[in-house]
């Protein structure tokens, strides 16, 4: 029970961020308000999948955060190496979003692991 708490403050955490995000670019009337609500949507149906004890949840809750953190590595890396940003940009987008983001994968995935080697153990 101890993980679904966790998921739920982490996850919490991260739909708050975004949410925030979404408020930012919608104030300053840029693009990506639409990728916001998808990174909500997504981050709320795995909560709720968690919630119901669908195995879809595993799914979500783990290729979510290793893909978008995957991708905004590569993203930051592309963008420096065309000089289209400043190294600092690069910099903040790794270390705020994507480290945490793929490390908030991998804990999820080690929480799956560990209470499917519970189960088979039973």
């Amino acid at each position: 029970m101890k993980y679904r708490v966790w998921l739920a403050v982490t996850g919490a955490l991260w739909i708050a961020f975004w949410a925030m995000d979404l408020a930012n670019t919608m104030r300053l009337k840029a693009d990506g308000a639409l990728v916001n609500v998808a990174h909500i949507g997504i981050l709320v149906t795995g909560l709720l999948a968690e919630m119901l004890g669908w195995r879809l949840a595993r799914f979500i809750n783990v290729g979510y955060f290793l893909l978008v953190g995957s991708y905004t590595v590569v993203q930051a890396f592309a963008l420096e190496l065309k000089s289209l940003t400043p190294a600092s940009d690069a910099a903040t987008a790794i270390g705020l979003l994507a480290l945490p983001m793929l490390a908030q994968g991998i804990v999820n995935f080690a929480i799956y692991r560990s209470r499917a080697r519970q189960r088979a153990s039973n």
